[in-house]
């Protein structure tokens, strides 16, 4: 018994300590199970936290925005669907888009309002505030439509290199290369006429090529820009040459040895800009009444070579450039030609151009996206929408389509009702 007894007890007592090892490997199991839990939630509580603080920081930043101005100015991006290879402007409400032959005109969603069969050729498409004008490059006729349709058209042309026309788009000019010559320009009326035969101007230029031109905003003025090449084909030089539309009288010229300037535009009705890789030019009170006496100041200038020129244009009377910098970034510069005073601000990024917004605010593109800024400087608006952008398409008020290798989208900047 006694050893039944002790045996029994022994049993007892090994099959206790048994199940205490059990409950220590349980209580050990549960503690690390415990810990892994806490480490979890630690570790999502920091991410929230983490994520909430992004949020507040955006949420800060679109608040910044609009404390900037953004509550006036909204900027949006669309991207138009089956648009590779094709050529697109857009006017004041109006898209135009070319595709194999054919043109389009869209309202600004995207909806078709009528289409045109123009046959195959290289075309180029010309806006302006109304239409846009469609030629093929080396062709002989010009077209102009507007949302309805056709609104005139000039055939028997010699072999167009490009054209242009003013803001209210009552005068066009066409630059041609006729066999006798190297360039000739033909400034035609177009608003009495569906076939624009109302020639007001003509010139002829034998020694020189013709690389640009413009039309003042009235379409009293013209100004052509002739490049000439060395007979070494080394050294070119270009000359900026401004005429009365009526009268064909000259009102300036002025030739830039070994410079070339293939930017020309009218800052108002008699400001001429001109700008080159290293220089802006403006000249000044530019009339038939003081020929001879136009005053030529130079808004840009870099003489050490480090940076460039990079962006040029003529928004109204003012006139706003971008110089880049050594951080790859960019120097704008609003020059205002009725008061003579200048504003000057850096933008975060490289500057490709500028876009008229109307007489408050201008775009400045680069190459991912759209900053809105007034002629102060001041940030107003931006696109959030990133898109890599390779060519802009002149637009009026804003509205311009842009391309690159995520293909067509089209930027709608307006200001709030």
């Amino acid at each position: 018994m006694t050893d039944g007894g002790q045996r029994g007890t022994e049993t007892r007592r090994i099959v206790t300590n048994t199940e205490r090892q059990r409950r220590l490997k349980a209580a050990r199991r549960k503690k690390m199970f415990l810990r892994t839990v806490i480490v979890l939630v630690a570790f999502v509580i920091v991410a929230g936290i983490a994520a909430l603080t992004v949020t507040l920081v955006k949420a800060i930043k679109r608040m910044s925005s609009s404390s900037r101005g953004a509550d006036k100015y909204y900027c949006s991006v669309f991207q138009l669907e089956n648009a590779e290879g094709c050529e697109v402007v857009c006017t004041e409400d109006e898209m135009f888009i070319f595709r194999d032959g054919v043109l389009t005109c869209a309202d600004g969603s995207g909806v078709t309002l009528w289409t045109e069969e123009l046959g195959s050729g290289d075309y180029n498409l010309v806006s302006y505030g109304g239409g846009v004008a469609v030629y093929a490059v080396g062709g002989n006729e010009i077209r102009c439509f507007n949302e309805s349709g056709l609104l005139w058209e000039r055939t028997g042309l010699e072999p167009i290199s490009f054209a242009v026309f003013g803001e209210n788009a009552s005068r066009c000019l066409v630059c041609t290369e006729p066999e006798d010559c190297l360039s000739r320009i033909v400034l035609f009326s177009t608003k009495n006429s569906k076939t624009a035969e109302e020639t007001l101007l003509e010139k002829k230029f034998r020694e020189n090529y013709l690389i640009s031109a413009a039309v003042s905003p009235s379409g009293k003025s013209i100004a052509v820009v002739e490049m000439k090449i060395s007979d070494t084909g080394e050294d070119a030089a270009t000359r900026v040459v401004a005429y009365d539309a009526a009268t064909g009288q000259t009102l300036v010229s002025k030739l830039f040895e070994n410079e070339i300037c293939p930017y020309i535009s009218f800052a108002g009705e008699t400001g001429l800009v001109a700008a080159g890789r290293k220089n802006v030019h403006l000249f000044e009170k530019l009339s038939k009444n003081n020929v001879g006496s136009v005053k030529e100041s130079k808004l840009v200038s870099i003489g050490d070579g480090a940076s460039d020129v990079i962006a040029a244009a003529t928004i109204g009377k003012k006139i706003v450039t971008a110089v880049g910098t050594a951080d790859g970034k960019s120097d704008v510069k609003v020059f205002d030609t009725e008061t003579g005073t200048a504003k000057s601000f850096p933008v975060p990024r490289a500057v490709k151009g500028f876009m008229d917004c109307g007489s408050e605010v201008f775009v400045c593109f680069t190459q991912t996206d759209f900053l809105v800024y007034d002629f102060e400087g001041n940030e107003v608006s931006s696109c959030e929408e990133k898109i890599d952008i390779e060519r802009v398409k002149a637009g009026s008020r804003g509205f311009f389509a842009v391309s690159g290798i995520y293909g067509t989208a089209v930027v709608n900047v307006k200001k709030a009702a």
